[in-house]
């Protein structure tokens, strides 16, 4: 159900192509390792071939691998667990013995613990994990990303939201939401991150420039930024020291001339 919401919350938009379903299938621990090799490689296809029947992908779409044990996830498990032997346990499942003789050592050396493991972490398991890739078409008429962003923002890509800005009245109410929409939908980029912080600087609010500024990395664009931001909280030396940093812009040379001016009275 849940991989079938996935692909139908995309399958249905005309602006999206599916370009590949990968699937891979996990078992537990517990039986002789070539078993659960089998296991997990028929819960993979029954899944990939259930799938397949539901939406008629074209050949290659779907893609499979497998796990035979997913013994990352059991160690997952125990890390966050108060059982008794859980740091001999986790020794174990570090160890470079054979799967099998390792489970077998865990049963032997730990009974209790390993009812409660079989009983609680292995049914989690035996699992598949599944990614669904698709693509989103480029958009290039202005008006027309103005109302993918006012109705689906996730959709459009940053330099869709740089065409839409420019497109706007520098400092308006529009320019700016393009830039804050950029940054909620790319909240790591540190261009998106950068034009937040100037608009954030217009509106005079320098606590929210900050946090964009955090994420805006170390361009000469953003040490100016940062400079200015200092300025404005009446912080010449630290101003001063983000304008030296940006050598190759010239603003941030007269800058450092009106700071050497007010230093001067």
């Amino acid at each position: 159900a849940k991989i079938q919401a996935t692909i139908d919350s995309v399958r249905g938009d005309g602006d999206v192509t599916i370009t590949r379903v990968w699937l891979k299938g996990f078992a537990s621990p517990e039986s002789p390792y070539s078993h659960n090799r089998d296991l997990a490689i028929g819960r993979t296809a029954a899944l990939k071939d259930y799938i397949q029947k539901l939406y008629r992908f074209d050949s290659g779409i779907i893609a499979t691998d497998f796990e035979p044990e997913d013994w990352a996830g059991l160690k997952k498990a125990v890390d966050g667990s108060n059982l008794p032997n859980r740091t001999e346990i986790l020794a174990l499942i570090d160890s470079d013995m054979e799967p099998d003789a390792k489970e077998a050592r865990i049963k032997k050396l730990y009974p209790e613990d390993y009812r409660f493991m079989l009983q609680t972490y292995y049914p989690a398991l035996r699992h598949t994990d599944y990614r669904i890739e698709y693509n989103i078409r480029t958009y290039s008429d202005v008006n027309e990303i103005r109302r993918i962003m006012k109705e689906q923002p996730q959709k459009l890509s940053l330099n869709e939201f740089y065409l839409l800005a420019q497109d706007c009245q520098p400092g308006s109410e529009e320019f700016n939401d393009v830039f804050e929409t950029a940054v909620r939908m790319y909240p790591s980029a540190p261009a998106a991150n950068l034009n937040a912080a100037v608009c954030a600087l217009e509106r005079g609010d320098l606590d929210q420039a900050a946090r964009f500024l955090d994420k805006a990395g170390t361009s000469e664009e953003a040490e100016y930024i940062r400079g200015v931001r200092e300025a404005l909280k009446g912080n010449y030396s630290a101003a001063r020291a983000y304008f030296e940093k940006s050598p190759s812009i010239p603003e941030a040379a007269d800058a450092i001339r009106q700071l050497d001016k007010l230093n001067a009275r």
